[in-house]
């Protein structure tokens, strides 16, 4: 073994020699690759296209692959602008989000027969990814047809049509039966087993038929589901306060008996001739005059908090919102938790507002200008998350006061 050691103040080294590989130029070379070899249709958003405009497209007659979106254009441009290997996992972070992987054809199975069998003849939809049998249409297909294909609830969805998913012929309220939960459609020859007349009312596919719920029993459960929801802390609150009443009421009543003269005193050892008087129980007034006040303040509060709920559904949908929709991944990225106190996300703040955690307009914008202040101090400015943040907050800050203008 030859073994060839340097000085410091050698320079006879054969640095043109040198023919070792930049690891950060090869992992975006192969990040690149690996987008390409993803078929756009298991890529969903932000990256991807969504079903209905992809749909739509192709039976329009135009073709989705020649114009990629906007946010994969802006992602290619931002691995191609990488320097460190930490900008490369960010970038790699976001093309594995954007992957459909519950999709696989190894869970395909006939929406007819509901058997993943004979594969060699089963025919995947381009939109939807859910699996039919050649041979259980009407009339039956002779082959799997070239290029592109959408199955006919697709095609429902996205021509707003009502034909048959079995024949895709249409039909009229005689022969035809329309699922009231899904796009789906069929004549009553084509279902299996074959209906005789078309049934009357409400009636669901096979599908919506196993989701729905049971029905309910008693009709006291329906009467308290359609009371309005309340938080935990809005009813704590609420039974504090009827507590409260409660006790205000029995030490007035109890003030009222010690002052008060018998009435067999005043009026005499005579028969009283005045009637009972019912008097309301100051426990069942005080509690709902409690559960009226809690109502109406949790009222005012989701009156208070509409907007908050329409800008992040606009943030969510921008084009710029992708490193905002999930939390950093911090094995990806260890630092972060040295930098980043507080992380902040868009997922997180639709959770605390689902979850009733904001009181006022004020707790939800400052965990929005966390979010973004975050940004400004883990990013740089001139990077692609950094513009991505500057353009959010742009954005909020102008369509936020539109919102509590009016």
């Amino acid at each position: 073994m030859n073994l060839k050691f340097r000085t410091p103040g050698d320079t006879s080294s054969d640095d043109d020699d040198d023919e070792r590989v930049n690891p950060i130029q090869l992992a975006k070379e192969r990040l690149l690759s690996v987008e390409l070899a993803i078929e756009r249709r298991y890529l969903k958003a932000p990256l991807g296209q969504s079903k209905g405009d992809l749909v739509q497209s192709v039976l329009s007659g135009s073709c989705p692959s020649s114009e990629p979106p906007k946010a994969l254009l802006t992602w290619r441009e931002a691995v191609k602008r990488c320097e460190t290997a930490a900008q490369v996992s960010m970038c790699f972070y976001v093309l594995e989000t954007s992957v459909a992987w519950d999709k696989s054809i190894m869970k395909a199975s006939c929406q007819f027969c509901h058997s993943g069998d004979k594969e060699d003849q089963l025919l995947l939809c381009d939109g939807c990814d859910k699996g039919y049998h050649t041979y259980c249409f009407r009339p039956p297909m002779d082959n799997i047809p070239d290029g592109d294909w959408f199955c006919y609830e697709c095609r429902n969805k996205a021509t707003g049509q009502r034909n048959c998913i079995v024949c895709g012929k249409p039909g009229n309220k005689s022969i035809s039966v329309l699922c009231d939960q899904c796009p789906k459609a069929y004549h009553i020859e084509c279902l299996q087993p074959p209906l005789a007349k078309v049934p009357r009312g409400k009636w669901l596919c096979v599908l919506c038929h196993s989701k729905s719920p049971a029905k309910k029993k008693s009709a006291s459960k329906k009467a308290v589901n359609r009371e309005p929801r309340i938080s935990e802390s809005e009813s704590t609150t609420a039974a504090n306060s009827a507590k409260e009443t409660k006790e205000t009421a029995a030490d007035k009543n109890a003030h009222s008996n010690d002052n008060e003269t018998p009435a067999a005193v005043v009026a005499g050892p005579g028969p009283s001739t005045a009637p009972p008087v019912a008097t309301p129980s100051p426990r069942r007034s005080s509690s709902a005059v409690a559960l009226k006040r809690s109502l109406n303040q949790a009222i005012a509060k989701e009156k208070d908090l509409a907007p908050c709920r329409e800008i992040l559904d606009q943030l969510e949908a921008h084009d710029e919102a992708w490193p905002f929709l999930l939390p950093v991944n911090t094995k990806q990225f260890p630092t972060y938790k040295k930098i980043i106190r507080s992380p902040m996300d868009l997922s997180t703040i639709r959770k605390k507002l689902n979850d009733g955690i904001y009181k006022t307009r004020d707790d939800f914008c400052a965990d929005l200008q966390l979010m973004f202040v975050n940004c400004v101090t883990f990013n740089e400015d001139d990077s692609p998350v950094g513009k991505a943040g500057h353009s959010m907050k742009t954005f909020f800050d102008s369509r936020w006061a539109e919102l509590i203008a009016h």
